[in-house]
């Protein structure tokens, strides 16, 4: 099995396109995904109602999850950085845990395919 087919869970054409068909480099990337995990960061950022370093931090997972192929993510990324930048606080107090557990969720999956290599 390749390491592409490993990463069914997401979109990894779109993901080698983002690296230039570069599989190597595709590794690469999916590892420092897991490797840079905003998770905790995101949810220390929202008990404290830090709103502009939550975007900035969520702008981060909403990209890099594009870039992967997890396009899912990247959609309700992008729905709570839309949030921060309109002041939409009750659509991140409602959306934040789901949008957290999905992340965790494709971190624990990308960390579980590497160690079926």
């Amino acid at each position: 099995m390749s390491l592409i087919d490993q990463f069914f869970f997401l979109d990894t054409d779109a993901g080698l396109a983002y690296c230039g068909d570069d599989e190597e480099l595709y590794g690469e990337i999916l590892r420092e995904y897991v490797d840079a995990n905003h998770l905790d960061k995101l949810n220390t950022l929202f008990a404290e109602e830090n709103w502009p370093d939550y975007q900035i931090c969520i702008h981060a997972v909403k990209s890099s999850s594009k870039t992967i192929g997890a396009f899912e993510l990247y959609e309700h990324a992008m729905a709570l950085e839309h949030a921060c930048k309109e002041s939409d606080l009750e659509y991140i107090k409602l959306n934040h845990a789901d949008v957290m557990d999905e992340y965790a969720h494709m971190v624990s999956n990308i960390k579980s395919a590497f160690e079926e290599e």
